[in-house]
């Protein structure tokens, strides 16, 4: 790993982080940079699995990705 791991707390839950992926995931994750996020049925589900579990994902690959403003 190249980024440092350490507990944080988010959303009021201690959680382990990759802090330099975390502070990445908000510019390069697709589902956080697609037009049609808030309809999409796969970021729903992992918008539950993620809330569920207190996980933070960044996702690479995306069949649906459409660009933000598009």
């Amino acid at each position: 790993m190249k980024g440092e791991v350490a507990k944080v707390e988010k959303y009021g839950v201690t959680v382990w982080s990759n802090t330099m992926m975390d502070e990445l995931r908000k510019d390069e994750c697709l589902c956080l940079n697609c037009d049609r996020m808030e309809e999409c049925p796969i970021a729903k589900s992992l918008y539950t699995d993620c809330r569920e579990w207190d996980l933070a994902l960044a996702v690479t690959r995306c069949p649906k990705w459409i660009r933000k403003g598009e």
